[in-house]
């Protein structure tokens, strides 16, 4: 799931940027593209096609380039459509101008793309294996569930609906950015309980972590080494709220002792919290960005 080619993105934002279709041409009139493997063949990625010369702003070009990402592409030619390398390094590449674009433009150009691959059903389902997994792993590099959305309700749209794919819609719109952040119950290591919202301005990042969650102890380690998250909390602009949903209250209070004196170290005594009802937690950290009630950011990425 790595992104390989770091150049195939800068090539993008150059095609953005590009006041004419110069840039975009010299890769759009052929169908090789960055590299190659040279065991089999097959192109690194697809080749971008070329921005008509007339779409001059960023917008613009971003809205035509998502619609039009995959021309090169026909889907018939399963040496490519069903070769893993390419098809998802074009996926992850893809994902780069999908998210600089407004979310009409989105549902249009997700249609766009999974009409075309829809007449190889192979191919098909293969790209929406990727979508899933690309967009939402929470362990992928380019995770965006707003982004997955589109998938879904295409799927939706074209298919009908599942119990599944309703679950998972519900998964993707719970705790979205810019709703309403469900307060809840804290209990602390002495046992006092507060609240997680106090009708104060300062930010709130809720973490939701294991005691022995590697990745958990990475990302709080970070964040205790940074002065400025330090400077927040000292000046009162900002709260961490570590919060420990499980029962093995040795571990956590053994943990806790490790964390910075200045965090909220705490856990749901009351059993209130559900991985699903409350906040979504599908991994940890699951992490949480509030303020003023509002849930800013839903499962952030440092």
């Amino acid at each position: 799931m790595n992104i390989k080619n770091i150049a195939a993105v800068a090539l993008i934002l150059l095609v953005l940027a590009a006041c004419s279709g110069n840039v975009g041409t010299r890769h759009g009139a052929s169908t090789e593209a960055m590299g190659s493997n040279e065991t089999t063949g097959v192109p690194a990625e697809i080749a971008l096609p070329a921005v008509p010369a007339s779409l001059t702003t960023p917008d613009e070009r971003a809205q035509w380039l998502a619609v039009h990402y995959w021309d090169a592409l026909d889907f018939a030619h399963t040496a490519l459509s069903l070769d893993t390398a390419y098809m998802e390094q074009s996926f992850a590449n893809y994902t780069t101008v999908l998210a600089l674009t407004a979310d009409s433009v989105r549902t249009v150009a997700v249609a766009a793309l999974m009409d075309r691959a829809a007449a190889v059903p192979a191919a098909r389902d293969f790209l929406a294996d990727i979508a899933e997994r690309y967009l939402y792993n929470p362990e992928s590099p380019v995770y965006n569930e707003e982004l997955y959305l589109h998938f879904v309700d295409y799927e939706i749209a074209r298919n009908g609906s599942t119990t599944a794919l309703q679950e998972l819609r519900s998964d993707i719109l719970k705790n979205r950015p810019g709703s309403e952040a469900p307060d809840i119950e804290l209990t602390y290591a002495d046992g006092h309980r507060s609240r997680l919202l106090r009708g104060d301005d300062a930010e709130i990042l809720l973490i939701f972590y294991e005691p022995d969650c590697n990745v958990c102890h990475d990302t709080m380690a970070r964040l205790a080494a940074d002065n400025t998250v330090a400077q927040g909390i000292a000046d009162g602009t900002l709260r961490i709220v570590a919060l420990y949903l499980g029962n093995d209250i040795a571990a956590w209070r053994k943990h806790a002792a490790t964390l910075p004196s200045s965090w909220e170290v705490t856990r749901d005594a009351a059993g209130t919290v559900d991985r699903r009802e409350l906040y979504l937690v599908r991994a940890t950290p699951t992490i949480y960005l509030i303020k003023g009630n509002i849930i800013r950011a839903k499962d952030l990425r440092l």
